[in-house]
Parts: structure tokens; C-alpha cells; sequence
């Protein structure tokens, strides 16, 4: 019984690895069509021809949202107004693709592709200035390129510190906004409970520094102290509100 569980195994696992390594492309419908996958390049419009048992299909680059071909992904990219055939080398905010120069057959050039700025071949000429203004937006990075800590045979380096800086800032930005809106949200709170208080002496004065807090929170200024504490003694004997006061005090902090 071991011996027939050991021998499926190896064929399911045998079976599962062909199918991984196996030629595939991806419509851009989404669909998936597994087989013999060639690529055709030309001057005009680039191709992917897909042989399944003894059918062939041939397909366009704007039919084709990626190909995976002897373990590598290819996808169409815009260079010089045609859409070709690059290899994917890096992914993400900043994507780092190769493609064939003229006269090659290797995928040897570089070409970096960006969302909100022009893509563009790394260059040569003028690397340091042009990939520093490049990425400006991630300091550090840039900084090393000015610094030649990174040339330009450190793009991958680069692309993949950049991606990094990219979800950082990304994270933090999330963060920022969560948080807005939960300081928000507990003012919201707060000022529903105190017009639901009895009147008080103090009670408009609390309300008029939770608008003003809100305001400020919006417009992610700063919070003068004053305000806090003014919030804070016009509802030090209001015990029916210290459960949210202390909860929107603690996160405007």
C-alpha cells in the first residue's frame, strides 16, 4: 500500500511540474491557453504563435496580456510607437523589462516602465542625472545614484530598492488615512453623545471645539494643545461622555 502511494505521488508530482514548466499565454480577456508557445517578432507588430497538439493559433500583442515561455514572462510593452515582446525581469511600481536591441537576437537592452511617467530605455548617457530625476521620488535611493554608490550595472538593485520605497510610502500613506478617519470618526462619536447630554453650562463650547478639532483633523493640521484641553475641562463633569472623550483624546494625540 506505502509502494502505490509513494509511486502516485511521484506521478502526481510529475504530472503537477509538467504543467508548471509547461508554454502558456494569457488573453487579455484573461483566458489561459497552455501549449507550444514561439514568439514572432517584426518591425510592425509582434506576435505569439501557439501550437496545441497539431493546431496552430497565432495571436497579436494586443490580443495577449502576457506569455510564459521556457520558465520566463514576456509581456507587450510600447517602445518607439510599436508593441513588443519584452522579458519581465522586475514587477512592481517600477517594472524592469529586457528587449532585443537592433540586429540581436538576445535580450540584452534594458527599459524601465513606470505608472505616471514616461517609460524609457536606461540609459547610457547621462545615467546618473536621468534615473536620479527618475525615481526623485524616493530620496535615498536617488541619492545613491547621485553618490554613484549605484551605476547604472546596479539597475536591478535600484528598481528593486525603489519598489521598496514605493510600498513604503505607500503603507504610510495608508496609514495616515485610516487614521484621519478614525480621529474622525471618534469626534463624530464624541459630538453625537454631548448633544445628547442634558444642557449644560459648557455643552455649546464643547461642541464648537469638536468642530473646530474636525476641521483641523481634515485638513491634517496640526492640533494647538489649547484646543485639547479646552475639549478636556468642558466636559470634566459630564462622566456620561469620559468613555469617548477618552477614546478621541487618545487617538488625536
Amino acid at each position: 500500500m506505502k509502494l502505490l502511494i509513494s509511486i502516485l505521488t511521484l506521478l502526481l508530482f510529475g504530472v503537477l511540474q509538467n504543467i508548471e514548466a509547461q508554454d502558456y499565454i494569457v488573453k487579455a480577456n484573461g483566458d489561459t491557453i497552455r501549449g507550444e508557445v514561439k514568439l514572432l517578432s517584426s518591425n510592425l507588430i509582434n506576435k505569439a504563435q501557439v501550437k496545441v497538439g497539431k493546431e496552430k493559433q497565432i495571436y497579436t500583442t494586443l490580443e495577449i496580456r502576457t506569455c510564459f515561455v521556457k520558465g520566463e514572462f514576456y509581456c507587450p510593452v510600447i517602445k518607439e510607437n510599436v508593441l513588443q515582446w519584452m522579458k519581465l525581469i522586475i514587477d512592481g511600481s517600477l517594472g524592469l523589462y529586457a528587449f532585443k536591441m537592433p540586429n540581436e537576437n538576445s535580450y540584452n537592452g534594458r527599459f524601465l516602465v513606470r505608472l505616471g511617467k514616461p517609460s524609457m530605455e536606461v540609459p547610457n548617457i547621462l545615467f546618473k542625472k536621468v534615473m536620479a530625476d527618475y525615481i526623485e521620488d524616493c530620496p535615498s535611493t536617488a541619492e545613491k545614484i547621485k553618490d554613484e554608490t549605484y551605476r547604472k550595472k546596479d539597475i536591478e538593485k535600484i528598481v528593486n530598492e525603489y519598489n521598496l520605497c514605493a510600498k513604503e510610502q505607500k503603507l504610510i500613506a495608508a496609514v495616515a488615512v485610516t487614521t484621519v478617519k478614525q480621529k474622525l470618526e471618534a469626534l463624530e462619536i464624541l459630538g453625537t453623545k454631548v448633544e445628547a447630554l442634558p444642557d449644560f453650562t459648557s455643552k455649546k463650547d464643547a461642541l464648537d471645539l469638536i468642530t473646530a478639532i474636525a476641521q483641523k483633523v481634515s485638513s491634517k493640521e496640526a492640533l494647538p494643545n489649547y484646543l485639547l484641553e479646552g475639549l478636556k475641562n468642558s466636559l470634566i463633569d459630564q462622566p456620561e461622555a469620559k468613555a469617548v472623550l477618552d477614546n478621541a483624546l487618545a487617538l488625536l494625540k
